[in-house]
């Protein structure tokens, strides 16, 4: 009977071993996810695609920028976001600790579709990452162009399911719908 409970267990382990190795990795597209909810009621939204994108050609240049950045640096966000000090700290709930916090997530942000009459928009974002509603978090967008990232610092939470929830106003959407994005997540 032990022997047979043995073997039991060795081929439950074996076969969980060969899913887990065609699960999904941490970068799958699969895993992000971006969820849309109009503040203007009664606003069509069709037409409309935003995506977190991850390892696209430029997230991993900018992953690199802010690497070299932050190497050896005792604080991630004063290394890469040293002219946005003040602007994080406005956004960031009182007590947070912005020179504690350290990148989770970088992805290419995406938007198509977007019209100026769909409004403010609140947006859910999920990431492999998963984010505890008590810890304080920092969404920083980054505007690029060339070799150079101008960032800008958004208020953010996350809720209940570990998600990043924000609004984004019409002018970055626009912004970002027109040009090349990077968002990046701190906690």
């Amino acid at each position: 009977m032990k022997r047979l409970l043995i073997v039991t267990l060795a081929l439950l382990v074996l076969a969980m071993s060969a899913f887990a190795a065609s699960s999904p990795s941490i970068t799958d597209e699969n895993m992000y996810d971006v969820e849309v909810i109009p503040t203007v009621p009664g606003v069509s939204l069709d037409g409309l695609v935003i995506k977190a994108i991850p390892e696209t050609e430029v997230a991993l240049k900018v992953i690199e920028q802010v690497q070299e950045l932050a190497k050896g640096q005792p604080s991630f966000v004063n290394a890469v976001f040293a002219d946005k000090i003040e602007e994080i700290k406005a956004v960031l709930v009182e007590g947070a600790d912005h020179e504690a916090m350290k990148l989770q997530e970088l992805t290419t942000l995406f938007v198509a579709g977007y019209k100026e009459e769909m409004g403010k928009l609140l947006v859910r974002l999920t990431f492999p990452t998963v984010f505890d509603e008590k810890d304080p978090v920092l969404v920083m967008i980054g505007m690029v162009e060339n070799e150079n990232v101008s960032w800008e610092p958004f208020e953010a939470k996350a809720n209940l399911e570990g998600k990043i929830e924000m609004f984004m106003e019409a002018e970055l959407l626009l912004k970002v719908q027109a040009g090349e994005a990077v968002i990046a997540v701190l906690k």
